[in-house]
């Protein structure tokens, strides 16, 4: 893994930011799959008021709670309010997580929507990640989530509301850079990843962003 340590907050999302662009410099389309949370928020907000082309960036999502795309919980409307709604990029380039009759419904058709655009191979440029308390990562709960091979799976935890539809394990880890942000308040959780196994441990080569301050 590579860890990149920050002072200050902004200074983390700028630092996503630079990344984000860095790796699409040059290239004729890019595949980014976003996380929700509370730490992505800034970091969209950042992101929409730079100078990118928008029009070859094709935006998915790692993971959605089964909720309307409308509800102040759907990852999907925090993406929409902070970014989607601030930039100019073509409606085909916005890959939701549908929300139908069931979450094996939504499932289904998400999983059939990569499967498709990918051509069969699911590989993104980024995926931005970000880890829980607990150490979760995406919608991965535990090491029964971790080790399914699917392209996509349904989640739940007794600890959070709602169930999930997620990109796997296998799926985060083709893609080609796997960004994992962290504030300050995750360090002790980010100081357990390898004692405990949490699931964010098995995010390979990750770019791990910590915000971090020195010591006075």
């Amino acid at each position: 893994m590579r860890i990149v340590k920050v002072s200050k907050k902004s200074d983390l999302f700028k630092k996503a930011v630079d990344i984000f662009k860095e790796s699409s410099y040059g290239k004729s389309v890019v595949n980014v799959a976003f996380s929700g949370g509370k730490t992505p928020k800034e970091f969209f907000k950042r992101l929409s008021k730079e100078d990118i082309d928008w029009s070859k960036i094709n935006i998915f999502l790692v993971d959605e709670r089964f909720v309307p795309l409308n509800s102040q919980d759907s990852n999907y409307n925090l993406l929409k309010k902070n970014l989607l709604d601030k930039i100019e990029i073509p409606e085909k380039n916005i890959h939701r997580i549908e929300m139908l009759k069931t979450p094996l419904d939504s499932k289904i058709d998400y999983e059939k929507k990569l499967i498709k655009y990918f051509k069969g191979n699911i590989k993104f440029d980024l995926v931005y990640l970000g880890i829980g308390d607990d150490g979760h990562t995406a919608s991965i709960f535990d090491m029964d989530d971790v080790n399914v091979e699917d392209p996509t799976l349904i989640t739940e935890s007794s600890k959070y509301p709602h169930k999930r539809i997620t990109l796997s394990m296998d799926t985060i880890n083709k893609a080609e850079k796997k960004i994992i942000m962290a504030t300050k308040e995750k360090l002790k959780v980010l100081d357990d990843l390898v004692l405990f196994k949490y699931p964010a441990f098995f995010v390979e080569d990750p770019i791990i962003l910590i915000e971090n301050e020195p010591a006075i």
